[in-house]
């Protein structure tokens, strides 16, 4: 894989290279350096990236599916919406809703940022 189509497909995913390397066990500078050329880029990790991209889609596919069937999906800009909509917090939302995409799709992580 060239450094350019790692570095369009992890954008694609909506990470940072910082979050990648998180998710992968690896440096953010390791990051940095497949996607300049400076390093190769392992199989391991290729196919590690490929794992993601599947699950991603499944879990866009999910929740299109729930929103066509009229199921509907909130989102909350902060902890104060989030009380005023009903819930404890939007980090409580994001907890809930790792473990309902878990029991769906397995092995994701879904965390919430003040």
């Amino acid at each position: 894989m060239l450094a350019a189509e790692f570095m369009v497909r992890r954008t694609g995913l909506g990470l940072t290279p910082e979050g990648l390397a998180s998710l992968l066990g690896v440096r953010p500078d390791t990051v940095s350096k497949w996607e300049s050329g400076v390093s190769v880029i392992p199989d391991g990790v290729v196919l590690e990236l490929a794992a993601l991209e599947v699950k991603s889609e499944a879990l866009f596919n999910d929740m299109a599916g729930r929103a066509e069937a009229g199921q509907g999906i909130r989102v909350f800009r902060s902890n104060g919406e989030a009380r005023i909509a009903g819930f404890l917090s939007a980090r409580h939302a994001a907890l809930l809703a790792s473990e309902i995409i878990n029991a769906r799709i397995g092995d994701v992580n879904v965390s919430y940022q003040a």
